[in-house]
């Protein structure tokens, strides 16, 4: 980039081509819905979604690198595994989660920086959780406890 070469003279170059599959956190995601489907109730189980890809995979509906991947998700993944009672249970925590958040950040004296710091760090998070299972990222629990313990503070 910094210098011209000329043909035949100077240091060899090398080309690299990157390929990406954007669709491929699609058919995670994909799978994930149809095992939701088939055990709506109860989920495939905790821990079991590979089970699902391979499945998938074996089927021909995934790529052989996926097979043995989680969804990608924190919310296709739960309900996958768990059902619904399971999707409820995430969606009662961050309901509780955000609702002390607001409740602090309305308490918080004006220019108080830290309760909206933790607060708009976890709600980034929960956008980021659509592709990403965040629910195993230990800042989400140093978030968490984080607010737990601002509030804890103002009581």
């Amino acid at each position: 980039v910094h210098a011209k070469q000329d043909a035949g003279r100077g240091a060899d170059t090398m080309s690299v081509t990157v390929s990406y599959n954007p669709m491929s956190y699609y058919l995670l995601k994909r799978v994930a819905w149809h095992a939701f489907l088939r055990h709506p109730l109860t989920g495939v189980g905790i821990g079991t979604f590979q089970t699902e890809t391979e499945r998938a995979y074996q089927a021909g509906e995934l790529h052989a690198p996926l097979r043995a991947l989680d969804p990608h998700s924190t919310w296709w993944g739960r309900l996958a595994e768990a059902g619904i009672p399971g999707l409820g249970t995430l969606v009662l925590l961050w309901a509780g989660i955000l609702r002390l958040g607001l409740r602090l950040m309305r308490r918080a004296p004006r220019g108080a920086w830290r309760p909206r710091a933790v607060v708009a760090g976890l709600v980034g998070l929960l956008v980021s959780s659509l592709n990403v299972d965040i629910m195993n990222f230990r800042f989400v629990w140093v978030g968490f406890g984080l607010l737990r313990g601002l509030a804890g503070r103002d009581a």
